[in-house]
């Protein structure tokens, strides 16, 4: 945004918060909240309300800690040490495609090192391969392995519909605001009944969204 000229009342380029203040206010879907009570604006919405509840899904899912957006996430990372030096090797994204490993020793400078600068990963993956290749499991730790995978897909099984049903739900919700702004202008309900099911819709999006944080964290982590 700041490089297509979006600026702040100040001419800066707008913060990371003032960015987040954006996204979290409905003004954007056509209502505008006075005294906790949102109201139909006059105003053309620039985004749906199911877009905006995704949004805040999202963010929400952000907000519960781990791995920022500009870490790249690789199963060997972390798991990798460089066969000359001894040092943790690194994964990095190129490009924003290619993915490369590289070793912190060299990097840094900490230590001689003579492995090249940059690793593809997909020869990385493909040397760990061969060696698990070489791998064998005894029999009676294989079965005991299985067993546990069994059980591990089937309870990520349950969280990926519970995530779906969570999803469902919100969309749900969205239409009842929808429905009960409807009914407030058209005189079917007064402002404190308004305000009060708005209250009701909203400690639900807010239960739905938490839980939905939580199952898509597990179904992350899981995988």
């Amino acid at each position: 945004m700041a490089a297509k000229g979006l600026r702040n009342r100040l001419g800066s380029p707008p913060r990371v918060s003032a960015v987040h203040r954006m996204l979290k206010n409905p003004i954007y879907t056509g209502v505008v909240v006075w005294k906790g009570v949102e109201h139909p604006g006059i105003h053309q919405p620039l985004i749906s309300r199911d877009l905006f509840e995704k949004v805040q899904s999202v963010m929400e899912s952000h907000s519960t800690g781990g791995d920022r957006a500009w870490k790249h996430d690789h199963y060997l990372k972390s798991v990798l040490y460089c066969d000359d030096c001894g040092s943790r090797l690194y994964y990095v994204v190129a490009k924003g495609r290619f993915g490369y490993f590289r070793c912190v020793g060299r990097n840094t400078r900490r230590k001689p090192c003579g492995q090249r600068g940059y690793i593809p990963a997909q020869d990385v993956e493909k040397a760990v391969e061969t060696i698990y290749e070489r791998v064998r499991i005894p029999p009676q730790l294989r079965k005991g392995v299985e067993r546990a995978l069994k059980e591990v897909a089937e309870r990520e099984r349950h969280r990926a519909e519970a995530t779906v049903f969570l999803g469902r739900r919100l969309k749900q919700l969205a239409n009842e605001r929808e429905r009960l702004l409807k009914a407030y202008y058209a005189d079917a309900i007064d402002v404190a009944t308004l305000k009060r099911e708005q209250d009701r819709i909203n400690a639900e999006v807010a239960e739905a969204e938490a839980q939905l944080s939580s199952e898509g964290a597990k179904l992350k982590k899981a995988t």
